[in-house]
């Protein structure tokens, strides 16, 4: 793996692994508990952990909404800028 050279490189690697290895460590916790709760015939910590992943993806999709908002609102912004910016320039000439 090559280290970054820069501090905003090294701070957006430093934030994926962090969500790496949270998961993974979740995900370990998680795999630990239910074959403790297969040994005992429940189920709850299972069903719990699907309604838990069902609400992260709803939240996921959610933010990948806002996000297109935003960045469709960005785009008509610099459109319409970049419009008034040639008129004003159109003007300066007559």
């Amino acid at each position: 793996m090559v280290m970054p050279n820069t501090l905003d490189e090294l701070r957006a690697l430093e934030r994926q692994v962090e969500r790496e290895w949270w998961w993974l460590n979740g995900a370990l916790h998680a795999v630990a508990q239910l074959q403790a709760e297969r040994v005992s015939g429940s189920l709850v910590g299972f069903r719990e952990m699907q309604e838990q992943a069902r609400a992260i993806d709803s939240r996921r999709v959610q933010i990948a909404v806002r996000i297109a908002e935003l960045e469709r609102d960005l785009r008509e912004h610099e459109v319409v800028a970049a419009a008034t910016c040639v008129d004003a320039v159109a003007a300066k000439r007559e």
